[in-house]
């Protein structure tokens, strides 16, 4: 637009466009290619040069022995000289062949008088006039019906056409009501030649058309060579109706133009003298805003994400000065729990996370242990929520001494895409322990891999019953005893668990328990000697324990398999298709 306002004051200004030429232009640009229209052909006729022969005919008059009967009617006339061919030539006769009574020589010899050889050249002469007049009559009548239907024009030419259309079928009758006149006044004098008539220019059926054929017929070409011209050219035409709007249009906008180009001077100077203060406003809003989430973030917003983390509703925030006040019930609230303060720091800091100073997908998050004194409920809360507010973060550490905490954090971890990478280094999620030691008096701390005890298994039971399940199945040779030590008491906690939930209304007496159970005795009797002798025991060993009783380790792990297998077949068989890889046998 500012190219085309430099282009109109670069030159000399063109002149505006009148609403009728944008209208024409409006429709040009709007054309679509049209069908191609013939022209139309008339017939070569000169009206002045026709009237003049004909008016020549009737001033002629025939001389002969006039019938003043014949004469005076020229329908009879007529009809007696057609009669009088039929008594000639082959059929000559004496008798006429009308009323069968003599057709005498001189009745004949009158006739033939009457129509003389003048009489028979006129009428013929006037007969080829009459049909050069019809002959050109069917050729207008045919013109007639041949003219385009405006519809055919492009809009443009619409209009155009139909007047010269209509202008040209005036005048196309007009010539045909000249020959129907002309020839009726022929025939009228081939009737009757005898007398001279005259052909007068006062006559209003005979007065010529005011324009001529030619001329009406030249006019609607010109209009259908426009047409045609149209369709050749029809892209330069609609580009040309473009580029004379264009042009019009931004005539009539520079005026306004220089006036906003004035007015954005204006405003540019006042923007320079106010630049700096948006920088200054800007600051103070991010200052007013930085108090507003550090120091009084909506207190409902916090009441609701409290209670729905505690369970409960008696703890809640009320704004204060730049900060909050906590009450308990509608009273000061005080003497807070150790869980109840975790889960509020816990909070506000999940919080902060949504400041706009920070950006979570580029941070850094570190979690120590959020779940310290909550209750089970409180940690599902905790972790729901610190799942839900850290899931995008760029970097992800959360320390915890939790097993149930770390065990949701693991199954979070694992479902992670790309997590079941065989690549360590490859995998979104890693699992590490800090193991901490005392050398020469000082605390040293080291970060390894996870111990695989915490990486595969979902609980503690899992891992006892493949202890024991590997030691009854390992074949290598006994090298010494003391890699069986501590055997006794993962059995003793494995069989304890497990009986525990198969009989949980016995008392924690595992001898109780074990009566409870079908089994071989002389095995049973095995498994409690090994597991008393050698788990938990209060003491130094007394000197009737055999620590060769260690030996039978591997066979009694056998025994206590074979002891949950005959108590719960299906539990059995589950753990061994965990813990037994493919192809592998069971016990």
């Amino acid at each position: 637009f500012r190219q085309a306002v430099a282009s109109i004051k670069a030159s000399p200004q063109p002149r505006a466009l009148a609403e009728e030429e944008k209208a024409d232009f409006r429709k040009q640009k709007e054309l679509k290619a049209k069908g191609t229209i013939p022209k139309i052909s008339a017939p070569s006729v000169d009206i002045a040069d026709l009237k003049i022969r004909v008016s020549l005919l009737l001033g002629r008059s025939v001389l002969s022995q006039v019938i003043a009967d014949l004469a005076n009617d020229p329908t009879v006339g007529a009809w007696v000289q057609q009669g009088l061919s039929l008594h000639k030539g082959e059929r000559e006769t004496d008798t006429c062949r009308f009323c069968g009574n003599d057709f005498s020589a001189h009745r004949r010899a009158a006739l033939e008088a009457h129509f003389n050889d003048a009489f028979a050249s006129f009428q013929d002469e006037a007969g080829q006039e009459i049909k050069e007049i019809n002959r050109l009559h069917e050729s207008f009548e045919t013109v007639a019906v041949v003219f385009p239907d405006t519809s055919r024009f492009y809009e443009n030419l619409a209009e155009e056409a139909e007047k010269a259309i209509s202008t040209a079928k005036e005048v196309v009758h007009e010539v045909i009501r000249v020959l129907d006149s002309l020839t009726a006044i022929l025939k009228k004098k081939k009737a009757n030649p005898f007398e001279s008539v005259s052909l007068e220019a006062g006559e209003p059926n005979l007065e010529s058309p005011g324009q001529s054929i030619s001329a009406a017929i030249d006019a609607v070409n010109e209009i259908i060579d426009k047409h045609e011209s149209i369709t050749g050219n029809l892209t330069t035409e609609i580009r040309n109706a473009y580029r004379a709007l264009e042009q019009g249009y931004v005539l009539e906008a520079v005026p306004r133009f220089d006036e906003l180009e004035e007015l954005a001077a204006d405003a540019e100077t006042t923007l320079g003298q106010v630049k700096d203060k948006p920088s200054e406003i800007k600051a103070n809003i991010a200052s007013l805003e930085r108090e507003i989430r550090e120091h009084r973030r909506p207190a409902e917003e916090l009441n609701r994400e409290l209670r729905a983390y505690l369970g409960r509703d008696e703890l809640k925030f009320d704004i204060k000065e730049t900060g909050y006040a906590l009450s308990r019930s509608g009273q000061p609230a005080s003497d807070l729990s150790e869980g109840e303060r975790t889960a509020i720091a816990f909070l506000y800091f999940l919080k902060t996370l949504e400041d706009k100073d920070f950006d979570v997908s580029k941070g850094v998050v570190l979690i120590d242990d959020p779940v310290s004194s909550l209750d089970a409920n409180a940690l599902f809360s905790a972790f729901g929520y610190m799942k839900v507010r850290t899931k995008d973060c760029h970097q992800l550490f959360i320390l915890t001494h939790n097993f149930s905490f770390f065990r949701q954090v693991k199954n979070w971890f694992n479902h992670m895409k790309g997590q079941g990478k065989k690549k360590l280094e490859q995998r979104p999620a890693r699992f590490y322990s800090l193991h901490t030691t005392l050398t020469d008096g000082f605390r040293n701390a080291a970060i390894t891999r996870i111990d695989p005890l915490l990486d595969e298994y979902e609980s503690e039971y899992h891992f006892l019953f493949r202890k024991v399940y590997e030691v009854a199945n390992d074949t290598t040779p006994e090298t010494e005893l003391s890699q069986f030590y501590g055997m006794p008491n993962i059995a003793r906690r494995l069989i304890e668990t497990f009986l525990a939930y198969r009989f949980p209304d016995s008392s924690g007496d595992l001898i109780k328990r074990f009566d409870r159970v079908e089994f071989d005795a002389a095995k049973k009797t095995r498994i409690l000697r090994l597991l008393n002798t050698y788990s938990h025991s209060g003491g130094i060993t007394e000197p009737e324990h055999d620590p060769s009783v260690l030996a039978e380790t591997r066979d009694v792990m056998k025994a206590i398999l074979e002891l949950i297998q005959s108590v719960d077949d299906k539990h059995y068989s589950g753990m061994v298709n965990l813990l037994t890889p493919a192809g592998e046998d069971s016990l």
